[in-house]
Formats: structure tokens, sequence, C-alpha cells
């Protein structure tokens, strides 16, 4: 069963750490890892709340296969820059393919 790990950044406080984030997220084996939506790659709009600086949305092809990319030592690192650099939400969901 895939997953997907939905990334919010509600705030963004320090752009510079951001950028080291990105750097080093980079390097982080993408095991199954694939970018399926972005606020980067094309319009977005909140329609409730308060909306976010930036949404990703990545597929991981299995649950495990989402935790080993998180928790590599890889991405443990760039993972410590980007929680230092604002306010982030993340979820990572388990679904069928398609979704009933």
């Amino acid at each position: 069963m895939a997953a997907y790990l939905i990334m919010t950044r509600i705030r963004t406080d320090d752009p510079a750490r951001l950028e080291t984030y990105a750097a080093i997220a980079a390097t982080a084996p993408p095991g199954s890892a694939r970018l399926v939506a972005s606020t980067k790659a094309g319009r977005s709009r909140t329609l409730e709340g308060n909306g976010a600086d930036a949404v990703a949305i990545i597929r991981f092809d299995s649950w495990d296969d989402a935790m080993a990319w998180y928790d590599s030592p890889e991405y443990t690192e760039a993972r410590q820059h980007r929680l230092a650099s604002g306010e982030f939400a993340t979820v990572l969901i388990e679904a069928d393919e398609p979704c009933r």
C-alpha cells in the first residue's frame, strides 16, 4: 500500500536555514520517493484555514519506504535545519490506490 507524506510549511522564520535544509535533503537517498505535487510546481489556493507558505506531497511505495527515507541519516540531518527554519506540519498517510 502506498504512503503519502504531506509536508506543510506554515511559516518561514530563517530562509537561509531553509536553503541549507534543501541542499542537504537533496542528498537523502530517494528510495521510492516521488514528488506528486508542490505549491512550487503550479497554482495553489487556500480554500479554508490560514494557508501556508508551501505544501509538498511525496508518494512512497510503502509506509516502510517512507519511514526509511524520513529516518535516514541524511534526511535526519536535513530535518534539523528545516525544523529550525520555521513552523511545519508533516503528516504521513497510508492509502489504497486509487482511494475509494
